[in-house]
């Protein structure tokens, strides 16, 4: 378990969010997420929830619907309200809507006892090389510990 932790905060600490390619990414936004607490399932080691996200940029929003988690480490938590924040780098200036519909991973780390917070960063997002930069901030309320890996997908939702 400490080697697993040490992996964690490694990664963490790395950088390993910085952009993949070193290609000028620019901030294009912030993606604001609200986990839906009836939805979260825990198993230890492995954790998962259903989200509802907006991503805001100067000048619209972008809703996405998905599901988040700890795809491996140790997730021993009961959190009645959870929220996430995102800074959004890309190398597409001028994102399409739906460019962030994709699978993300990276790590975690949070605590809660009452009001908690928690850390976090994220790559991937498909075929637009997008970044969740450093660090998610995550407001939470409820219980619990976690640490591992972590992962966001995403699927663009559309106003109808």
């Amino acid at each position: 378990c400490v080697s697993g932790l040490a992996l964690v905060a490694a990664l963490l600490l790395s950088g390993c969010a910085k952009y993949p390619h070193e290609t000028r990414a620019a901030r294009v936004g912030v993606l604001r997420c609200n986990a839906l607490p009836e939805s979260r399932a825990n198993v230890l080691i492995t954790s998962s929830v259903e989200v509802e996200c907006v991503f805001q940029s100067d000048n619209r929003e972008d809703r996405y619907t998905g599901r988040t988690g700890v795809q491996l480490g140790v997730d021993a938590s009961y959190l009645t309200r959870e929220q996430f924040w995102f800074t959004v780098f890309s190398a597409v200036r001028e994102p399409t809507p739906g460019f962030l519909a994709g699978r993300f991973v990276g790590a975690k780390a949070g605590a809660t006892v009452g009001l908690g917070v928690g850390i976090g960063t994220l790559i991937g997002g498909g075929r637009n090389n997008t970044t969740l930069e450093p660090f998610a901030l995550e407001v939470t309320s409820g219980i619990g510990v976690s640490i591992g890996i972590s992962f966001l997908t995403l699927e663009h939702a559309p106003a109808s």
